[in-house]
């Protein structure tokens, strides 16, 4: 029986778009934040290999004169090389299940595979993290260079030293961290009790 989902909300904030997903009671929320320019930057990449490819591949190109006998297996390993290096910005995701826990996800992938390919070669990196097992879910402040204070959103572990970031590639902005904040806290522990951010 497929899910039921209501109020799917799209926002699209100038770094990225956040898709909120909500099940019927909350028993499934998937978050997912998906940097802006996406397709921009996989063209961009894959120009770039194109191009540098190109160049290497050149029958005039006097750098592979030296090296005749594997001309052909020095071109293919900067070939793939190229391709390795230039990846995606990273899709994360979190889905909270009612009662049991919380998941986070990430899927970079590479600019010259089309989404299928990455999906299927790139799984993303998935982590389930029990409900027993988080202490609580926080949203906190941090330093960063020039002094600059940002928050973000972060699960404290039972037995572990330190946070564990939900958004540590994408950082949201407090307003969504807020909206993640009371869902995680809503599915998690407070039941039908009112929201504590607002």
């Amino acid at each position: 029986m497929p899910k039921s989902f209501k109020n799917n909300i799209s926002v699209r904030r100038k770094r990225y778009t956040i898709n909120i997903e909500r099940e019927i009671d909350d028993n499934y929320v998937s978050v997912q934040i998906i940097p802006n320019g996406l397709r921009k930057k996989q063209l961009i990449n894959c120009i770039i290999v194109v191009i540098f490819n190109a160049w290497i591949i050149l029958p005039e190109h006097t750098f592979f004169e030296s090296f005749t006998t594997y001309i052909v297996l020095i071109k293919s390993l900067i070939f793939l090389f190229s391709c390795m290096i230039l990846k995606n910005p990273t899709i994360e995701r979190l889905t909270i299940f009612k009662n049991c826990g919380i998941q986070t996800s990430e899927i970079s992938g590479l600019s010259v595979l089309p989404d299928t390919l990455n999906n299927i070669i790139c799984s993303p990196r998935a982590t389930f993290i029990p409900k027993d097992r988080i202490v609580d879910v926080i949203i906190n402040e941090g330093f960063v260079k020039e002094c600059q204070v940002i928050f973000y959103l972060a699960a404290i572990l039972r037995g572990q030293n330190k946070l564990k970031l939900l958004f540590s590639n994408n950082r949201p902005r407090l307003v969504d961290q807020k909206t993640v904040y009371n869902l995680v806290r809503k599915c998690l522990y407070l039941k039908h009790e009112p929201l504590l951010v607002e």
